[in-house]
């Protein structure tokens, strides 16, 4: 639009437009190497592509609606699909309309259709049919495209104004500027608003706890809120707190089929397990670690969360079990090596407990000092 063509545009500034373009080249391969978000982003999740592209003109919707008010404003949605014409006919409508408009303002009003296109193609990567399965919708999102809106927003705002006082409808002559105060009263009153707002939305963010509570608050169906808040209140010593937290997200998870809830129940029922033993109610830890084993049998870690229960209920025979039996399924998992020293210590099992300190350090493990001091005063060695 400043150079009048997008011929002109080119001829002025080719090789700005160039290194812009070749710069997604570079984002490219650096995501090919990483394998870039194959598990998150793929038209091969559980999220068909269809129900996803439906659910998100709700959430296309609920976007734009965060651009004027951002209220309530959400860290994490949860995974979910939209459910019926209700939810899905009339945001589709919307969009639909938007769109319609879109395509006339581009006809008729070049600069403005141009900034509502570039909201929908900003947007379109996530929001058409490419299922981003962890995140179904997410703020972040729409952070860039925002940015035309506000230019929209704030140029037709003025644009709005000065027809207004160039017809005189707000001037007389005892206040001849009376355009020019209720334009700097307006612009003060939304700054204030949205200060407000965001004051009140930086206290959510005081501690990870009160960020997670927020969540669950705002989105009670969604199961990783719980879990998450359940994790920070056990990390603050809170775990009788914990506990109904982690209840809650079992709830809300098993009502899903998809692999990441079930993923979900399983992690859940780890970490409560942790919660229970803590409190010593073994039994109870007990039925939680094998019901996560249960569902993720090849998971090191859970075997070797199980060890420690039973090393904290008194039983190192078990533990070491355990601790072997995740060795099995992860030699490079350094804290089942870690877990079984101890374990062996109180065993009396030396020898094996020298070697599983050989294996965690060489795997980088982080052996507690009081712990090798323990082994070396118990087998007289000093290795």
């Amino acid at each position: 639009f400043l150079a009048g063509s997008f011929r002109e545009g080119v001829r002025r500034r080719g090789w700005v437009h160039a290194g812009l373009f070749l710069s997604w080249l570079l984002l490219g391969l650096l995501m090919f190497h990483s394998e870039g978000r194959r598990d998150t982003a793929t038209t091969g999740s559980f999220i068909r592509p269809l129900d996803y592209a439906l659910t998100q003109f709700g959430v296309v919707v609920n976007y734009l609606k965060l651009v004027f008010w951002p209220q309530p404003l959400i860290f994490d949605y949860g995974v979910f699909v939209a459910h019926g014409s209700a939810e899905i006919v009339p945001p589709a409508l919307f969009i639909a309309l938007l769109l319609a408009l879109t395509g006339i303002a581009l006809w008729k009003a070049p600069r403005a259709g141009f900034l509502a296109l570039v909201t929908f193609l900003i947007l379109a990567p996530t929001s058409t049919i490419i299922p981003l399965v962890t995140h179904t919708a997410a703020e972040h999102r729409m952070y860039l495209p925002s940015a035309a809106l506000v230019v929209f927003a704030v140029v037709g705002v003025v644009w709005l104004g000065r027809q207004i006082v160039s017809q005189n409808r707000l001037q007389n002559t005892l206040f001849p500027d009376v355009g020019r105060f209720v334009g700097i009263a307006a612009v003060m009153g939304v700054a204030l608003a949205f200060g407000w707002l965001t004051r009140a939305r930086a206290n959510d963010y005081r501690s990870a706890i009160t960020l997670w509570q927020d969540t669950a608050t705002k989105r009670p169906q969604n199961a990783r809120a719980f879990y998450n808040l359940g994790v920070e209140l056990q990390k603050a010593g809170r775990t009788s707190e914990a506990i109904p937290a982690f209840d809650r997200a079992l709830a809300q998870a098993a009502t899903n089929d998809d692999p990441l809830h079930k993923n979900m129940v399983a992690l859940t029922y780890n970490v409560r397990a942790g919660a229970k033993a803590a409190l010593k109610q073994f039994n109870a830890a007990f039925q939680d670690h094998d019901l996560a084993i249960s569902l993720e049998p090849q998971r090191a870690d859970f075997r070797s969360h199980r060890g420690q229960t039973w090393g904290q209920a008194g039983n190192p025979s078990s533990a070491a079990a355990d601790f072997t039996a995740a060795i099995e399924l992860d030699p490079n998992f350094a804290p089942a090596w870690i877990g079984r020293i101890a374990a062996d210590m109180q065993l009396g099992n030396f020898d094996r407990a020298w070697e599983d300190v050989r294996h965690a350090q060489a795997l980088g493990g982080d052996i507690p000092p009081r712990l090798l001091n323990q082994l070396r005063q118990l087998s007289g060695r000093s290795e």
